[in-house]
Parts: structure tokens; sequence; C-alpha cells
């Protein structure tokens, strides 16, 4: 232990670091979010605002703020030097679960109870989105909150995790969906990409985490070892691996090194047992191969098949 950060009044939701690994900033059920010297533990900067708990305080890109989720149906963004607010993101109707900032940091994305994800202008807190669509006919309305919401690495892009079930794709300039990650057999807790941009990673109440291209939404690996519902999934910085988080008590790594780059094509190309396709030609004589992959050179003809004795 380096430090304990000692400060709020009840129960800490959230902690995460400055990007310069200076600072950590914490959310609260004590309503505040607070900003602390990582060195030393010392108290920096307390934001006080929020009418209700703080269940998300995150840094943006350059250190310069932090925008802070509540459940007082609202997100606000906070100059991360003075502790003074700069915006506050009016327009959810229930409590605000998830917020996060844009790559470039000028857009800030929220997840929300009221089934909605929202991107909003971080200087103006202007609302620029709104994604709905997170239902589900069979699941009472009061089970479909969006509870994360994150960039892609270019800022294209937001995934959402909605307790309907499934996650969800979208087009971060015009709010369209783009793709359904369906598959789950719980509520999706928590979804995030990967570090190029081309997976995502999900976790659900159904013990698992799933990695999904995230160009067409289909799902690539199933990571089965929870004894109960996975609250968290990120990958590492270099893509890798994937760290999940359960309330089975224990996180767990996982060695993802083994996915082939590319779309979930190239992926499944890559994994077919029989790629040349000789097993099956050689059982139905046939001849004049196609290859299976865009990359595969021709295939040769398969031999005739031997005359029985």
């Amino acid at each position: 232990m380096i430090a304990v950060l000692k400060g709020h009044d009840d129960e800490i939701t959230s902690a995460a670091f400055s990007p310069d690994g200076a600072r950590v900033v914490t959310g609260s059920r004590d309503d505040t979010a607070r900003i602390w010297d990582a060195a030393t533990g010392g108290p920096i900067a307390v934001l006080k605002g929020h009418l209700s708990w703080v269940s998300s305080a995150v840094f943006s890109p350059d250190g310069a703020r932090i925008v802070t989720a509540s459940g007082d149906k609202t997100a606000r963004v906070w100059d991360a030097a003075t502790g003074q607010p700069i915006a506050v993101l009016k327009g959810h109707d229930d409590e605000v679960i998830s917020a996060a900032f844009s790559p470039d940091g000028t857009r800030v994305v929220t997840g929300s109870r009221d089934n909605t994800a929202r991107i909003w202008d971080a200087a103006t807190g202007r609302t620029i989105a709104v994604l709905s669509g997170q239902t589900n006919a069979l699941v009472a309305a009061t089970m479909n909150a969006v509870v994360s919401a994150a960039f892609s690495p270019d800022g294209a892009h937001v995934v959402t995790a909605s307790w309907d079930k499934t996650a969800r794709i979208w087009d971060a300039a015009t709010g369209q969906p783009v793709a359904v990650l369906n598959g789950h057999n719980g509520s999706v807790n928590s979804a995030a990409f990967s570090p190029d941009g081309a997976l995502v990673v999900t976790g659900s109440d159904d013990k698992t985490a799933r990695i999904w291209d995230a160009a067409t939404g289909q799902p690539i690996v199933v990571l089965k070892g929870h004894d109960l519902a996975v609250n968290s999934a990120a990958f590492s910085p270099n893509g890798l691996r994937v760290v999940t988080a359960s309330r089975d008590k224990t996180a767990r790594i996982w060695d993802i090194s083994g996915i082939p780059k590319g779309n979930i094509f190239r992926i499944a190309c890559a994994w077919l047992p029989d790629r040349g396709l000789s097993d099956i030609a050689r059982d139905y004589g046939l001849t004049n191969l196609a290859p299976i992959c865009e990359s595969d050179p021709p295939l040769p003809s398969p031999p005739a098949p031997s005359s029985p004795p």
C-alpha cells in the first residue's frame, strides 16, 4: 500500500488516475467527488454540487477536467486544477450511471437508468445525440438501464452496455445504431473497445465475458470461468489481455493474443480446422476448389479417390 485516501463520508463508488498518474479522482455516495495527490494521499479538491450519489468520476485525456455522473440525473464537468464547475449536463430522466470523455476531450458520453445514453458537448453541456433503443419487450422497463458507455479510440463510435442483455455500438456523430451485440443470457454490466478499436469486450450477469467484432457485432470468443456475474471487463493497453472482475470475489486475466487480427471472416478462416478442404474434397470427390480465405492461394485439386478393391 502506498497511500490511504480518507475524507469521504460514505461508500466510494469510483476511482481513477489522471493520465499522468499524479492524481486520483474518487466518487462517493456522500454526493461529492474528490481529487487526491497519488503520491501522498493528500486532498487537492472537493467537487461539490451534485444532489445525489456520484456513480462515476474520470479525468479528461489531457488531465485538465473531470466528468462525474450522479444519481441526481446529471453529469458535471469540472476544472481538475481548481475543482470549479464548468458545465452541467442535464437531460436524462433518471440516475446517470456512467460518464466518459471522448479521446479528444471535446465530448462526453453518459449512460442512464432512463434507458438511454447521450453524447454531450463537454464545454457547453449541450446535447449532441440521444442514443435510444436499448429496450427489449421481454424485459421490464426498469431492467433496461444503460450502465456503461464509452467511446472508441478514434472517437467515431460509442459502445453501451445495458440490462436488456445486449451491448450496442453507435455512430457517435449521428447517434444511429451500428451493431447490436446479442448473445448474453443476463444483463450486460460493462462494455469497452480494444485499443485498436477492432474488438469489444463485455461482462455480464450470465457469468461470462465475451469478445466481439466491433465492425459487425459478431461474437468471437466467450470467456468462461467465473462463478457469478462479471461486473467489469477491460483490455490491456497492448490489447493482448483482458481483465474481468466478478461477484465471485475474483478478478481474472485472460490471454487473447491467440485471436487472429482482422474482421470476423478472417478470424473464422484462420481457425478453420480443414482450411484446405482436403478432407471434404476427398470424401465427395470435389475438384476446382476456390480459396476459402481472401489471402489464400488457389487450392490444388485433390487426388482422385482410390477405387475399392
